[in-house]
């Protein structure tokens, strides 16, 4: 330990020493201490400490942070309850094999809410995988346990990385990465049109670092745009307020999505790399998708969804009921054109081929929109509900995050050596 710490004393992001990787604590790392002054971590380098990783109770005055690997949510809770003297970092928290990492944001709200918290550390970078040439389409072909006719193996237990053996991103970095994206709306207020942004920056002013606009998307597609100018410095662990008044369509499943966009260029990064994103759920009168809400709004009875003439060969078109007042778009779903065809192949073969007793409306078209049975256009009432049941209470005007960091002042949020 002794040369390892001397070795390396000099690089920067090393930020801790481990005496026992996944090993228990005993008697002999307690008695350490005594062994010999040199050969303590924090005596050799006072600026850093040492950490254990234990499941059991011991003495751990010798050491500087306590770590556990893969805790649950409620452990960690339990440990920042128990009025600790160390801080926790997690040696290990995610295991980023097959469909891994998972419950990054919700270890991360407890890292950003505790300053007692020091970040942690993924299971693992990449992939450990043999090439062994391409597929007949050009796809890499990797090697693993069990592939070289060994007896004993652990499988695909070494595939377990964010990227591939060649390095390419699986979806587990995507999603780290925005989890620990350098900014985050804490708050929206629809009414008042306040979007309120948190700088989770350590070191730097968000003015001078990145650019934010949002993006209205209606049912997949994007209906408004804006960038959001940054008028005033943000200072680590501040939070600023921005007036945010986009145009929400009255029906459709609207969000708002806020990017943070790099604002120049840096060593490793052009500018307008992504840096990370919000999604926040608006409100309106209809929240169904229009789809949904068209079908749902067929005439009782109605079995077929009728399809409009097409030449030979080429895909069905679906048309919908709608109101009278109102006019859907073309439908961009290839998956529901499909349905649509599928239903009425079915509708046909059960009713002998006959047509459906109540002719429906046509709004995918293009035509004008017609009906032989009225109906009331949506409002905020007609929410999907079970029957008998009362109208839903109204949402509350101002959006939040499941738990979201203080807002104001610079001692506020995580303290400077949390891993962000």
């Amino acid at each position: 330990m002794r040369l390892c710490v001397h070795r390396e004393k000099n690089r920067p992001s090393i930020i801790s020493w481990s005496a026992g990787n996944e090993c228990s604590y005993g008697c002999t790392l307690e008695v350490r201490p005594h062994v010999g002054q040199g050969l303590r971590p924090h005596a050799a380098d006072p600026l850093r400490g040492s950490y254990r990783d234990s499941k059991r109770r011991y003495d751990y005055s010798c050491i500087d942070l306590y770590s556990r690997m893969y805790p649950g949510i409620e452990e960690i809770r339990d440990y920042l309850d128990s009025d600790p003297d160390k801080p926790f970092i997690l040696v290990e928290y995610c295991h980023a094999m097959g469909n891994g990492p998972g419950d990054l944001e919700d270890y991360w709200e407890i890292i950003r809410a505790d300053e007692r918290m020091c970040g942690g550390f993924v299971w693992e970078w990449c992939d450990h995988a043999v090439t062994a040439g391409t597929t007949d389409d050009g796809r890499p072909v990797y090697l693993y346990g069990g592939d070289h006719d060994e007896a004993v193996h652990d499988g695909n237990f070494c595939v377990d990385g964010l990227v591939s053996p060649d390095r390419v991103p699986h979806p587990g970095l995507a999603e780290l990465k925005n989890v620990q994206r350098p900014a985050r709306v804490v708050e929206y207020d629809q009414d008042e049109g306040l979007l309120t942004i948190h700088n989770d920056l350590d070191h730097t002013d968000l003015s001078q670092y990145l650019r934010i606009s949002y993006e209205v998307r209606c049912d997949g597609v994007v209906v408004d745009r804006e960038d959001l100018d940054l008028l005033e410095p943000v200072p680590p662990h501040t939070s600023v307020m921005l007036r945010c008044e986009p145009n929400v369509p009255p029906a459709g499943r609207c969000h708002l999505l806020v990017t943070y966009r790099l604002a120049r260029p840096d060593s490793l990064l052009a500018a307008g790399h992504l840096l990370g994103f919000d999604e926040i759920p608006l409100r309106n009168a209809d929240r169904r998708h229009r789809w949904v809400a068209a079908l749902a709004g067929r005439p009782i009875g109605e079995t077929r969804l009728p399809v409009s003439a097409r030449a030979p060969g080429s895909r069905p078109r679906p048309r919908v009921c709608a109101a009278p007042s109102t006019r859907a778009p073309a439908c961009p779903y290839p998956w529901l054109r499909r349905a649509a065809s599928s239903w009425n192949a079915r509708s046909s073969s059960t009713s002998g081929g006959r047509p459906p007793t109540t002719t429906a409306t046509c709004a995918w078209s293009g035509s004008a929109p017609t009906t032989t049975r009225p109906r009331p256009a949506p409002t905020a009432s007609t929410s999907r509900r079970s029957p008998g049941a009362s109208p839903s209470a109204p949402t509350s005007a101002s959006w939040r995050p499941r738990s979201s960091p203080p807002c104001a002042g610079g001692s506020s949020g995580p303290s400077p050596t949390t891993a962000s």
